[in-house]
Parts: C-alpha cells; sequence; structure tokens
C-alpha cells in the first residue's frame, strides 16, 4: 500500500516558504509524507491538488485575521498571514465537502473553528479573566509542560489517547472563545478553556491547541499522528 500524502498550507517567514520539520518528522514516522503547498492557487486548482492527497493537516503559525470572525483587530494582535487564511479557509471548506480527514494544530484548531463559525480570544490573558499564561514560548523548549487538559469520555481524543486528564505544553496567546456549533469541545484546561476538539459524524477530524508533534519523546503523542495516518488510510 502506497504511504498517504499530507497535504499542508506554507508558513511565511522572512520572506520564506516554510513548514517546520516537526510536523514532517511526525507524519513521516506514522507513515505518511507531508507535501507542502507552497505556490499560490485559486480555488478551483484546490480541486485538482485535493485528488492528489489523502488528508489534511493544519499547522502553527501566525495569528488568524480578527475579520474572518467579525471583529476589528486589536493593538494586541499579531501579524496575520492572510493568503494564508484565504488559502486554508478554501482547503477545509473542500476537504469536509470530501470527508477527507483533518488534523489540526494550535492555529489549524484556531482556523478550523473560525471557519466553522466560531471565533477566538485575539490574546487571552487581555480578554479571559481568571486564565492560566497559555504563551510559554520564551520560557523553555517547546516540549515544556505547561498545565493538563481533561479529556472527554466517549470522544475521538480519549480513544486516541486512552486517558481521561493528562500534561501538555502550550504556545500560543490567541484560544477558542465561541466554539463552532459544528463542533464539540473535547479537551479543557483549568482554567475552562476549549483545547481539543471534534466533529461528530465525520470520518476524522481532530483538533488540539498544544502541539504534540514537539512531545514525541513521549509515546502516547504519536498515537495521535498514527490514528490520523490509519484515517488517511482508508
Amino acid at each position: 500500500m502506497k504511504k498517504p500524502i499530507i497535504l499542508c498550507a506554507r508558513a511565511l517567514v522572512d520572506k520564506r516558504l516554510v513548514v517546520n520539520e516537526a510536523y514532517a518528522k511526525a507524519i513521516e514516522n506514522s507513515g505518511g509524507i507531508l507535501l507542502m503547498l507552497a505556490s499560490e492557487v485559486e480555488d478551483f486548482e484546490l480541486d485538482d491538488v485535493l485528488q492528489n492527497v489523502d488528508g489534511l493537516l493544519l499547522t502553527g503559525g501566525t495569528d488568524v485575521n480578527p475579520s474572518l470572525y467579525e471583529e476589528e483587530k486589536k493593538e494586541y494582535t499579531g501579524d496575520s498571514d492572510n493568503y494564508r487564511d484565504i488559502v486554508e479557509s478554501m482547503l477545509i471548506e473542500k476537504a469536509i465537502e470530501k470527508k477527507m480527514p483533518i488534523l489540526g494544530i494550535c492555529r489549524g484548531m484556531q482556523m478550523l473553528n473560525v471557519k466553522l463559525g466560531g471565533s477566538l480570544y485575539q490574546d487571552i490573558l487581555k480578554e479571559m479573566p481568571g486564565s492560566l499564561q497559555h504563551d510559554r514560548h520564551h520560557d523553555g523548549p517547546r516540549s515544556m509542560p505547561a498545565h493538563k487538559v481533561t479529556v472527554k469520555e466517549n470522544s475521538l481524543m480519549h480513544s486516541v489517547l486512552g486517558t481521561t486528564e493528562i500534561e501538555v505544553n502550550s504556545l500560543h496567546h490567541q484560544g477558542i472563545k465561541t466554539l463552532s456549533p459544528e463542533l464539540k469541545a473535547t479537551c479543557v484546561t483549568p482554567d475552562g478553556l476549549v483545547e481539543g476538539a471534534e466533529m461528530s459524524d465525520y470520518p476524522f477530524l481532530l483538533c488540539m491547541q498544544w502541539h504534540p508533534e514537539e512531545l514525541l519523546e513521549t509515546p502516547v503523542w504519536k498515537n495521535i499522528f498514527d490514528a490520523f495516518i490509519n484515517a488517511c488510510k482508508k
């Protein structure tokens, strides 16, 4: 059987089109091949692209443009990659139409939520009273444990991780404010922030706010990518 091909959009960093190596390694370690969509494409061209891939990976990156959830940009909101927002929005719509497996990580979860009608805190500390410090970029390695999440039983995430509580890393300053009506919450932090979600009656759609690709030294996190790749094989 051929290895599943997983598509992700490019991130623009200092005029370079990139994807973090950790995502590629995680996909490869679970038996897939990661393909980055670097070229600028139109809506009609994405149908041809998606005919040749088996799954969609939505990765971390810059802040989602608040205009996509009908808010003005605040002074504490970071830069947006507007072209990436447009491409990922189209990819999500077309992938869902095709019932393609989707894995959303960090910004990827936020983009899914926004595309499906939800909204975001533009900065958790400033807009969510009593919140934890979720932006731990400068406190240590990307794999550093930051807080626990409670995992809902009888969810896809629970079946993948096999636990109702687990410690995760945390590398984000934005998060879910209003959850999309098309998603159901599966993971919640002690401060009440939704950090995991999935879609009912869908073959495989799993998203999380933390970065499992940075945690693969702990074997349980490979389960997420194994489950994703296995779904893509089908």
